[in-house]
């Protein structure tokens, strides 16, 4: 952990390096200045510009180190600091510079020989939808979430013990606030799960002191919270998942935004491994420039789209709220053909009718798919459970979905994965500009992974009293062991224990936070048993270790 931490502060230094963060002056306007090359390049290593985890990742999907992945040129951004521009963000992506500049300095700038192009960046609005409180309520029944969770399977994959464990999840929202004081969330900074942070907007690794709207993105993700009732039980989509949380929208201009934050949010999180980035943000309208109307939603006109579709050339899963504008169309950048952008529903998966409509531009299916999205369970900054609609809470639910599907086979490529996930949809036949392909299925999404059905799980009765149940019981070639563990996991030693009292099977297991499930088959764990009465005893591997869990089995002769 604290290694990753390092390299997250090396790449930002890396990233970021020249840069002034100065706040503009009276007169001017913020520019990309689009370079012509990188200058040498020939001094990098590729563990200089990306961790070991990002890495793994491009070599997992098969994408080598790129031309776009090296550092802007330092020595152009100390030349256009020279000339008056007060640099922002570099982008590597589109090898430019973010900055604000006057009239003046613009037409100096656009005549050097080593820039490309002067653009103005537009300032956007953003669609955010209002979040409805609900009282506060005391309180794996999956509980207040269950539509949103049961809607998809996400219930089943959860207790089958995918629940993102492994997966580093980027959020880049309006800020995270109080969420390191939000009860539901606590146990993602109890397991050290927040692996970075960043503040784009005001230049700053602390994310959480304003921002309603991405609190409770994180929430509908990463919550989680059991309670004597288990009516208001609360899982998130992938509260076993790891998190980078990025405020990327400034909060102190109302509703305008500046799309050069999010890209930098983006190339950031790429450098740190992230497999999925989850935006609940879209983009319409324009103050400073001409909108870019439907004819601009075609994948390839906004500078964020096609950032977006480049994060999914990496090998990152790009996930995006479609939008909240209904039969008015798509937003920036759910329209990219690699960004899966996602509709909202009603608990009777019924199309929202706030929930953006597609296709295209250029006539794709769009959305892509669709999840709960009104009425959607979220915990709000004051740890109260709340309900709320948009499709900015969809997304998430969707990106959790993603999240879980990756943890059963981690190897998959992304566009892999978005295969997968749109075959498993119950409209993939008959695709429309609503609901896109449909809402998708985590038993057919797990039969085409694994080509195995999703496993049964244990009933939640049988859970109650401890924490720990088998099935079948008696066993014959094969039984599964459910461990409703808490938040903290531990490594630990199962042992089959016979009626004299000896130990006739050992195994070294990770008991996982959450739900865990152990299969044990006759093959692989048990071939020479006796048919018999044995006690499955669960202790952690240490010295004097406790058993944490025990009960009684029979095995029957091999049929």
């Amino acid at each position: 952990m604290q290694t990753f931490k390092f390299q997250c502060l090396f790449l930002l230094c890396l990233l970021f390096s020249g840069m002034l963060w100065a706040q503009p002056r009276p007169g001017m306007e913020k520019y990309w200045i689009f370079l012509t090359d990188k200058g040498d390049v020939s001094n990098y290593a590729p563990e200089d510009i990306l961790t070991a985890r990002a890495l793994a990742r491009r070599e997992r999907h098969g994408v080598a180190i790129a031309q776009n992945d090296y550092p802007v040129s330092a020595v152009y951004g100390q030349a256009l600091s020279a000339l008056g521009a007060e640099l922002r963000h570099p982008s590597r992506w589109f090898n430019a510079y973010s900055a604000w500049m006057d009239a003046e300095t613009r037409i100096q700038i656009a005549a050097l020989p080593f820039v490309q192009e002067v653009k103005a960046i537009p300032s956007v609005h953003l669609d955010l939808e209002a979040i409805a409180p609900m009282p506060q309520r005391i309180g794996y029944a999956s509980g207040f979430t269950s539509a949103q969770l049961d809607m998809i399977g996400l219930d089943q994959l959860h207790q089958n013990g995918y629940n993102g464990r492994g997966i580093l999840i980027s959020i880049m929202d309006n800020g995270f606030s109080k969420v390191d004081k939000n009860p539901y969330l606590k146990h993602l900074f109890d397991d050290n799960r927040i692996l970075a942070t960043y503040d784009f907007v005001n230049d700053e690794t602390d994310v959480m002191n304003e921002g309603s709207h991405g609190a409770a993105v994180l929430s509908i993700l990463a919550g989680w919270g059991e309670e004597l009732d288990t009516e208001f039980n609360f899982y998130g989509a992938a509260h076993g998942a790891s998190y980078i949380l990025c405020h990327t929208e400034d909060n102190t201009q109302e509703v305008h935004q500046e799309e050069d934050n999010w890209v930098a949010a983006m190339e950031y999180a790429d450098s740190l491994g992230a497999d999925i980035f989850s935006t609940s943000l879209g983009y319409r309208s324009f103050d400073n420039m001409d909108d870019y109307g439907y004819a601009g939603m075609d994948g390839n006109t906004t500078i964020i789209t096609r950032g977006a579709d480049l994060a999914a050339s990496k090998g990152i899963i790009v996930v995006n709220s479609a939008g909240n504008s209904g039969a008015n169309k798509l937003l920036a950048p759910s329209d990219g053909d690699s960004v899966i952008a996602v509709g909202a529903v009603k608990a009777d998966r019924v199309i929202a009718s706030f929930s953006s409509h597609g296709p295209s531009f250029d006539n794709r299916i769009k959305p892509d798919v669709c999840a709960m999205g009104q009425s959607t369970a979220f915990v709000n900054t004051s740890g109260q459970l709340s309900r709320g609609n948009g499709t900015s809470f969809s997304c998430p639910v969707m990106s959790g979905f993603l999240a879980c599907l990756l943890q059963v086979a981690p190897e998959t490529k992304n566009m892999d994965l978005y295969q997968i996930l749109i075959h498993s949809a119950d409209r993939y036949t008959t695709p429309d500009e609503m609901y896109g392909y449909g809402i998708p299925s985590a038993q057919n999404a797990y039969l085409e992974l694994t080509g195995q059905k999703l496993p049964a799980v244990v009933a939640t009765s049988l859970l109650e009293e401890n924490g720990f149940s088998f099935f079948p019981n008696p066993a014959t070639n094969a039984f599964q062991i459910a461990i409703d563990n808490d938040q903290v996991g531990f490594p630990a030693i199962l042992e089959l224990v016979d009626t004299r009292g000896k130990v006739v099977l050992t195994q070294h297991i990770i008991i996982a936070p959450f739900y865990n499930v152990l299969r044990l088959n006759r093959a692989d764990h048990y071939a020479n048993l006796a048919a018999g009465r044995y006690v499955i005893r669960i202790r952690e591997n240490k010295d004097n270790g406790v058993v944490r869990y025990t009960g009684r089995i029979v095995i029957l002769n091999n049929r």
